[in-house]
């Protein structure tokens, strides 16, 4: 539907590059458009900002018709539904109410500097928060200004989040800074660097194809294989006349309102509409219909590989888009879907695109025969704490297996072992493809993630033991 409008704050243009992410096409897709940004603009239930609730049960297209929405399911599984909410895949995106935005927003706190003459602010204004873009002179007072409202926030919240807005109803972009829990501060975003800000980085079908449960994309899929197979170096040789035909495609164009946000229950089980209208006629039939129960902890070969693809389409390194968007589905193969990357080094392998090949490729996972993501995580619950996963360890290995049992300072404390597992050996680790520029000046640094690929490292168990020596 069409927005009401505030009136236009005065206008800015910005000189706009993508790195990390964004490939050379991007440019050539963003240069086509307007670069100045959209007016600021209120919301309503009924517009595209809406999330699960809002356009489940509204919208007529045949592929978003399939889903029922979380509420259908905890009308039998209300314990799961209410424990799962609580999960970081289930917020990992959320509309951009001010209730869903992390970050300070407080007068001391809200504000970015890039430069000595570009700031950017995130302020409140009645139920929508903005990210206001400043420059002009080196005071906040006299400056030009414009302001884009925060529609989606992406992320947890776990290590920070980052923030998504519409233009033209139809259009999404990442916005320049984001929040960084690590360090309670706003940041610029991933993709973005304090000398290359602007509003238009496009949001890909594969980003919102693993952070949300939908979306309707208007880009034809073929098109959009071959845009994510280009390289920097091989756009320079594409022809004026093909990439002039790209150029009238929009990468980042969905269809207003047809999405899901946050990774619902239908993500992982495929679409349950069937199923729901099936068992709200059949009560009595206690087997679930029409739906997928997800694989676990199993010593059927094929089913182990379903269970470990599930996890993979979006914890391991996808190369290439084989098939439409958001076609997968829970229980088939998913190299019928997507390339994805593999190593058997995995030192090639990033801790944070990757987790499903690092533990592919340790040695707990060839050994056991029967070890996937879920035999240590319930993806229903939301678990953080430690001891549960050392507990999980113990159920192949005693502490008489470890390596440093007999160690002094072990038996000088009475270290408990069993407390140390996943410190040493699945420790922290700077990721190569999820980068923050934190200062202006200051180069982007990996964010730290904990390593799927369990192992033996000895020099982060000598740490550990200098550290326990130190604290008696």
């Amino acid at each position: 539907m069409t927005r009401p409008h505030k009136p236009e704050l005065q206008s800015i243009s910005f000189f706009v590059t993508w790195s990390v992410f964004a490939s050379a096409l991007f440019l050539l897709l963003a240069s086509c458009g307007d670069s100045g940004g959209r007016d600021p603009v209120e919301r309503d239930s009924a517009d595209a900002s809406g999330g699960e609730q809002a356009h489940v049960g509204e919208v007529e297209t045949d592929r978003i018709s399939e889903y029922a929405g979380s509420q259908a399911c905890a009308e039998c599984h209300a314990e799961i539904v209410a424990t799962y909410a609580e999960t970081a895949h289930h917020n990992t995106s959320r509309t951009g109410d001010p209730k869903n935005v992390l970050g300070q927003l407080a007068s001391a706190h809200n504000t970015l500097k890039l430069s000595e003459s570009m700031y950017i602010r995130v302020s409140q204004r009645g139920d929508t928060v903005y990210q206001v873009a400043i420059f002009g002179r080196d005071t906040l007072d006299a400056a030009f200004r414009r302001a884009y409202p925060i529609d989606i926030a992406v992320g947890s919240g776990r290590k920070g989040q980052t923030y998504l807005t519409w233009r033209d109803d139809s259009l999404l972009f990442q916005m320049p800074i984001s929040y960084y829990t690590v360090n309670d501060s706003w940041v610029v975003s991933p993709g973005y660097t304090h000398e290359t800000i602007g509003f238009d980085r496009p949001v890909v079908t594969r980003c919102v194809e693993c952070h949300a449960t939908y979306f309707e994309s208007r880009l034809p899929w073929e098109i959009g294989r071959k845009i994510n197979k280009l390289t920097v170096e091989s756009i320079a040789e594409t022809s004026a006349q093909e990439a002039e035909k790209f150029m009238s495609h929009r990468l980042n164009a969905y269809e207003p309102g047809q999405y899901i946000l946050g990774l619902t229950c239908e993500k992982c089980h495929n679409p349950g509409r069937k199923h729901v209208e099936y068992h709200r006629q059949n009560r009595q039939d206690s087997v679930g219909r029409h739906i997928v129960a997800t694989y676990g902890h199993t010593s059927d070969h094929e089913a182990r590989e379903r269970s470990m693809d599930l996890c993979a389409w979006c914890h391991s390194g996808v190369t290439d888009i084989m098939r439409e968007p958001f076609s997968y589905r829970a229980g088939m193969p998913l190299d019928s879907f997507f390339l994805v990357e593999k190593s058997a080094d995995p030192a090639g392998l990033d801790v944070h695109g990757n987790q499903a090949g690092l533990l592919r490729n340790s040695k707990c996972f060839s050994a056991s025969g029967v070890m996937t993501c879920t035999t240590c995580h319930d993806p229903h619950k939301k678990q953080r704490d430690l001891a549960l996963f050392n507990s999980k360890c113990q159920t192949c290995h005693t502490d008489a297996d470890c390596g440093i049992h007999g160690n002094a300072t072990i038996k000088k404390h009475n270290v408990d072992l069993g407390d140390m597992c996943v410190e040493c050996h699945m420790p922290q680790s700077k990721s190569r493809s999820l980068l923050v520029e934190k200062d202006a000046g200051d180069d982007a640094e990996g964010v730290d993630i904990r390593t799927h690929y369990i192992a033996i490292y000895p020099s982060h168990s000598d740490a550990i033991l200098k550290r326990l020596e130190a604290a008696h």
